[in-house]
């Protein structure tokens, strides 16, 4: 895909930040829902592109074409939000955030907070289907060696740091956790 946005190395940036827009890139954030309204600073939506050096479709897929490219916008499937001085900042995945009692919840978030006890050392959430709430977070995590701490204690770190229906229903401790061909955490196998 083109560049959309430029974090560059002389000039000012944003730690977190993928930058600000290209010269000659549109770049909007929009609600979820009707994928139209354009959402205030800091207020996260799914970022939308349009240039002329953005795709207009996929090749031989009308059905991701269609999902993607509308009304000349490219939907990239990316969650993020635009700062008050025009620097964005990608939250999550569209397809990874989950709807918890009604609330956006971003599982870049949980994995976030999870990351920052010292005995975790890698960690990972994913949606799963709820009777009662729709849906919940399952947590997935791999521990440093040596450690000891309890599926209750990672659930106490996370309820300090975390309000209460972003907090994972279920962790489970993992040896280690799946990965892709080239090194991230394969979601897809945790979803099994």
């Amino acid at each position: 895909g083109a560049p959309t946005c430029n974090n560059p190395l002389i000039g000012e940036r944003r730690p977190l930040s993928v930058g600000k827009p290209v010269f000659g890139i549109e770049l909007e954030v929009v609600d979820l829902k009707s994928g139209n309204r354009i959402l205030e600073t800091g207020e996260p939506g799914e970022i939308r592109v349009r240039g002329t050096h953005i795709a207009t479709k996929y090749f031989n897929n009308r059905e991701q074409t269609a999902a993607a490219f509308r009304n000349g916008w490219l939907y990239t499937g990316d969650i993020g939000f635009r700062d008050i001085d025009g620097f964005i900042f990608i939250v999550d995945r569209a397809k990874d955030m989950a709807i918890v009692s009604g609330f956006n919840v971003f599982p870049r978030e949980i994995e976030e907070v999870l990351m920052i006890h010292p005995q975790i050392k890698e960690a990972a959430s994913i949606a799963v289907k709820d009777d009662e709430k729709g849906e919940v977070i399952k947590a997935f995590v791999s521990l440093n060696e040596g450690s000891r701490i309890t599926e209750d204690q990672i659930k106490a770190h996370c309820r300090k740091n975390l309000v209460g229906y972003k907090v994972p229903r279920e962790i489970r401790v993992l040896k280690s956790l799946p990965k892709t061909h080239v090194g991230k955490i394969d979601k897809s196998q945790l979803q099994k």
